[in-house]
C-alpha cells in the first residue's frame, strides 16, 4: 500500500529530526519495504541490507527474530548438547531463553512451566538432579526447540485498507494443570473476503491451591 509506504517515510523523517535536536543520529534502519529503504541513507540502514541483491536480513526485536523480507515473527533455539545437566537451575535457565512478550509461544512454553513447578513442590534443590520423570518431561520439551522455527506469525494484522468491520474475539479455558487466554482480531474486507490473525496470548500454571470461579478471573492474565 502506497500510503502506508510514504507513512513509514514520513515518521523515518520525524523521528531523525527529533533524535537529531537532540544531538542523536539513529543508524541500523531496517523495514520489509524496498521503497521505503531507498528513502533512507545507504549508511544510516541496517549493515546487512543489500538492495542490489534483494537482501533483507532477519533481525532481533524484543527477543523475537524478524524475518524482513516475509515480514513475519519467529523463533531460533537451539536444544542443550549432551553436556547438558538436567537440574532445576539449568531447566529454568533453558525456559528464561524463550522471550514471548505476545505470547506467540504460550502452548509450549507453558509445557515447560508446569514440570518447572512439580521441581519446585517436589523440594528439589537448584543443582539438584532431575528424578527420571522430571527428566523425561524435560528432554521431551527440549527436543521440540527446534520445531520453533516452524512457527512464523506474521507482522502485520491487516491485509488491506479496505476494511468494513473489526471485532477482537478472546477464548480462555482452564485445567487442572494450566489456564489460559488468547485474543484474534477478525477483519472483513469491502470485497468479502475475511482474515484472521493472533494478537495475544498469556498462560499460568494452576494455582497449588484450589479456587473457584469467584475467587479469581481469567481477565487477570492480561492485567498483570
Amino acid at each position: 500500500m502506497d500510503d502506508s509506504k510514504e507513512e513509514c517515510v514520513k515518521i523515518y523523517e520525524e523521528l531523525s529530526a527529533l533524535w537529531g535536536s537532540a544531538g542523536m543520529h539513529a543508524r541500523k534502519w531496517l523495514s520489509n519495504s524496498e521503497h521505503v529503504l531507498k528513502r533512507i541513507p545507504e549508511e544510516d540502514r541496517a549493515a546487512e541490507v543489500d538492495l542490489d541483491k534483494g537482501n533483507l536480513p532477519s533481525m532481533k526485536t524484543l527477543g523475537v527474530l524478524w524475518l524482513a523480507k516475509k515480514d513475519v515473527f519467529t523463533y531460533r533455539v537451539n536444544p542443550p548438547d549432551e553436556k547438558f545437566q538436567l537440574t532445576k537451575r539449568n531447566f529454568l535457565h533453558k525456559i528464561a531463553m524463550l522471550f514471548d512478550p505476545m505470547g506467540f509461544l504460550a502452548a509450549y512454553v507453558i509445557q515447560a512451566k508446569i514440570p518447572l513447578q512439580d521441581m519446585w513442590t517436589s523440594g528439589l534443590d537448584w543443582d539438584d538432579p532431575l528424578d527420571p520423570s522430571q527428566a523425561r518431561e524435560a528432554k521431551k520439551w527440549f527436543e521440540e526447540l527446534t520445531e520453533l522455527s516452524d512457527v512464523q506469525v506474521p507482522c502485520c494484522l491487516q491485509l488491506n485498507s479496505h476494511v468494513q468491520t473489526v471485532t477482537l474475539h478472546t477464548f480462555t479455558d482452564a485445567s487442572g494443570n494450566a489456564y489460559g487466554a488468547v485474543t484474534y482480531v477478525r477483519y472483513q474486507y469491502k470485497v468479502g473476503t475475511v482474515s484472521t490473525s493472533l494478537v495475544a496470548s498469556k498462560t499460568r500454571v494452576a494455582p497449588l491451591s484450589a479456587t473457584s470461579i469467584q475467587d479469581s478471573s481469567l481477565w487477570e492474565l492480561f492485567w498483570d
